[in-house]
């Protein structure tokens, strides 16, 4: 499925340890997905391995990694009509769909398009997001616990992602240029606390728990070639600090950040219209 003609929404990495003492070593996979659906391409040693699709009806326009119990990688993945799970099983020695679906019968009400969702595992309350188009889109929460989602809050207008960390959730808004900020622990209640005005056109958000009661977010603006690094206080989701900048000369149309989590603080913007990473110190 990893073909250099076929169009990419983004990729998900997957690592689960070898062994209950995590010293041998790794299993390993990439998620890809797209407008044609989704595949994933398992390793079993380097440069050979396998793969599978695993959606072929349906668009697949996220997919959000999560920890499992001892630490195995898994993810979340969203397609346009329902979220799915890929889990590693110890059984099978292999990453499976546990047959977790949220779909249609799953949501207090109807929804239009679904477009991202994020939690802490397979078993785990779901926060997920919905586009509705030129109206504003919907959060809704699904608690896994035989009870149907049910709404949270507004997304805005052309709602694109969904990060969680350190107790805040944060959605971005193409169209209103906007994140929404919710408070969330990864359980069974979350309320929206406010909105952040960032650059022209957010995508892709990453958030980052600081450790010291604040998360940092950093959104792209698609439209104006700008980034934005905003702290958020966990306990309320207010902002304690907020600075946009250009991205780097010759950068155009950065659509997607990630916070490069070695400790450096530093943040990686892909820039769709001039085709490269950008690598940058954060300021924080």
């Amino acid at each position: 499925f990893l073909d250099q003609f076929r169009t990419l929404f983004g990729i998900a990495l997957l690592a689960a340890p070898m062994g209950t003492e995590k010293d041998s070593g790794y299993h390993e996979a990439v998620v890809d997905f797209g407008p044609n659906g989704a595949g994933i391409t398992a390793y079993g040693a380097e440069g050979w391995g396998w793969t599978q699709l695993i959606e072929m009806q349906n668009p697949v326009y996220d997919a959000t990694n999560f920890l499992g119990p001892l630490g195995d990688a898994g993810c979340v993945y969203v397609s346009s009509v329902a979220v799915r799970t890929l889990a590693w099983n110890e059984t099978s020695q292999a990453f499976v769909g546990d047959g977790r679906v949220l779909t249609y019968g799953d949501f207090a009400e109807s929804f239009d398009t679904l477009v991202s969702a994020v939690t802490d595992g397979p078993t785990d309350p779901v926060l997920i997001v919905e586009d509705r188009g030129v109206d504003a889109g919907r959060i809704w929460l699904h608690g896994r616990d035989g009870a149907r989602a049910t709404v949270v809050g507004s997304a805005g207008v052309s709602p694109r992602k969904v990060r969680a960390a350190g107790g805040v959730a944060v959605v971005s808004s193409f169209a209103d240029d906007l994140l929404t900020v919710v408070l969330w622990d990864g359980g069974t209640s979350a309320s929206v606390a406010g909105t952040v005005a960032v650059g022209d056109g957010p995508v892709g958000i990453d958030v980052m728990d600081l450790g010291n009661g604040t998360v940092a977010v950093v959104s792209t603006g698609f439209n104006d070639d700008t980034y934005t690094v905003t702290v958020l206080a966990a306990a309320d989701g207010s902002v304690v600090s907020k600075t946009t900048h250009q991205v780097p000369e010759g950068g155009q149309e950065p659509g997607h950040a990630a916070w490069v989590r070695d400790g450096s603080r530093r943040i990686a913007i892909s820039c769709h219209g001039s085709d490269e990473i950008v690598v940058l110190d954060s300021g924080l």
